[in-house]
């Protein structure tokens, strides 16, 4: 079976969307009969070099995209790779197609992440939700198969489009790639990595953190991951001039990342949205506690094991309920069986031949 997946997301430094494409074609390629075509703009990954390196093919436009018009002409040139190819299956990996897009040697799949434009329109430009309705529409127009990374979003997209019911679906959750064994210990200190915005809670985090310190805690916070919005740089500078306690470590590569989740007291996760959250998944890899946004995705990951304070629309009444949950937090590491209860769901073998298997079944 040849599956040629748009790999875009991969080419360049991979966010969460690459990083989970990557690891379900790094499992994928072991699959028996399984022929996988990768398409980018650029390739300039070290995760694109590796594909390549185990023999998934790769085809590439060979100019970087932005999301702009230049995207007209991407898609393009997916279509043209369609017809060279002639896949069984086409599998775009982010949920939006601008133009129609045609597999006639075999069939369409997309996977949906979230949502968010629709439920919360205010994090984006005022024009994006209308784009993103009519992106998804046209989605549901020419695939034949979806794949969604959790029961909540199928949930959310099947409301908002009820023509998403008529079409074969699949929850395929984000892959979870096993961490490396290291040394469990508490260095006093709450972990975040993650963007750095409201959508995932940031400032309430920051404002949060300062308060416990007032109340007498004790432990620091590190935070790690890209900073996406003025008013929240502005937030953490402040936030730094008051206290030596809080530490920006920005973006941070495999190994320190790990040793972070490995090292923390508490890895915390104060999403307002959120489409799956690997890293709650992560950090429970190393027994971790977790303290998470009552939101119903956390509670569908992690199999009831992470501490969840009450996220409401009142900002300052979920700032005192998130200190106090850092206030009150007891560090004890989970068991192990409990763990792997939870981790083993998102293993990159099981879930790569489930997804296989339902694109078989097509």
């Amino acid at each position: 079976m040849k599956i040629l997946v748009d790999a875009r997301s991969v080419g360049l430094r991979p966010s969460g969307v690459g990083m989970n494409l990557y690891s379900f074609m790094m499992a994928m390629r072991g699959i028996p009969g399984v022929e996988l075509y990768a398409a980018t703009d650029v390739d300039g990954s070290a995760e694109m070099e590796r594909l390549r390196d185990h023999g998934v093919t790769v085809v590439m436009l060979a100019h970087h995209v932005r999301k702009d018009f230049s995207l007209l002409s991407y898609y393009r040139f997916l279509q043209k790779q369609i017809h060279e190819i002639r896949p069984d299956v086409f599998w775009e990996g982010n949920h939006l197609f601008p133009i129609r897009i045609e597999n006639p040697y075999g069939r369409i799949a997309v996977t949906i992440y979230d949502m968010f434009p629709l439920t919360n329109p205010s994090w984006y430009h005022p024009l994006y939700p209308a784009y993103f309705r009519y992106g998804i529409r046209n989605t549901l127009k020419y695939t034949d198969r979806i794949l969604y990374i959790s029961e909540q979003t199928k949930q959310e997209t099947e409301q908002f489009f009820p023509k998403a019911k008529e079409i074969p679906s699949n929850v395929a959750y984000v892959v979870v790639d096993p961490l490396p064994e290291l040394p469990i210990k508490d260095d006093q200190f709450f972990f975040y990595i993650g963007n750095l915005e409201k959508r995932k809670g940031s400032d309430i985090l920051i404002k949060a953190y300062l308060k416990y310190l007032e109340a007498g805690g004790d432990r620091d916070l590190i935070l790690a991951g890209k900073i996406r919005e003025a008013d929240i740089e502005t937030l953490l500078q402040e936030a730094m001039q008051k206290t030596n306690r809080i530490r920006y470590s920005g973006y941070v590569e495999y190994d320190e990342r790990n040793r972070y989740y490995a090292d923390c007291s508490a890895f915390v996760f104060p999403s307002r949205a959120e489409g799956f959250g690997m890293p709650v998944v992560e950090a429970l890899s190393y027994r971790k506690p977790v303290i998470v946004s009552d939101i119903p995705i956390f509670r569908e990951i992690s199999g009831g094991l992470a501490e969840c304070f009450h996220m409401s629309d009142d900002t300052e009444a979920t700032v005192e309920a998130l200190k106090k949950k850092l206030l009150e937090t007891q560090f004890v590491l989970h068991k192990d069986t409990e763990v792997k209860a939870v981790t083993e769901r998102y293993r990159p073998e099981i879930l790569a031949k489930q997804v296989v298997s339902f694109f078989q079944e097509a």
